[in-house]
């Protein structure tokens, strides 16, 4: 151990997770769109739609499961946001997928663009706010 730090110097391995993290945020939300476009291409444009109850519902508890599984792992894992937003809206978008591919109507895509959108606004908001 060598000696204490000043105030406001961080150490290089800090410094280092907090780009690795960033590079596997980059990551994440570069393949979520490379995985939501071919669906939103097959959905087509007429499919997906605000106005659909079906989509509404989607969006919302792929918000509130993000969410909430992100102030847990903040709060009772001692995660940092970043490690936190990250695995869950992993585990969301697994789940939304599994969900999916286990559902009776195959093919309706343009509900995982609505958990898509659901997790990037629980994402954008866990960055937002403080808790």
């Amino acid at each position: 151990m060598g000696p204490p730090q000043p105030p406001g110097v961080r150490r290089l391995n800090e410094h280092s997770e907090d780009y690795t993290m960033k590079s596997l945020i980059t990551v994440f939300l570069a393949f979520s769109l490379l995985i939501t476009m071919p669906a939103t291409s097959r959905a087509g444009a007429g499919d997906f739609r605000f106005s659909r109850l079906d989509h509404q519902a989607h969006i919302a508890v792929s918000y509130s499961l993000t969410l909430t599984a992100t102030l847990i792992c903040q709060k009772k894992a001692g995660m940092s946001r970043t490690k936190a937003v990250l695995i869950s809206a992993l585990a969301v978008l697994l789940m939304g997928g599994l969900k999916e591919l286990a559902s009776d109507e195959p093919g309706e895509s343009s509900d995982m663009v609505a958990n898509t959108i659901g997790i990037g606004a629980a994402a954008g908001m866990a960055f937002a706010l403080r808790f």
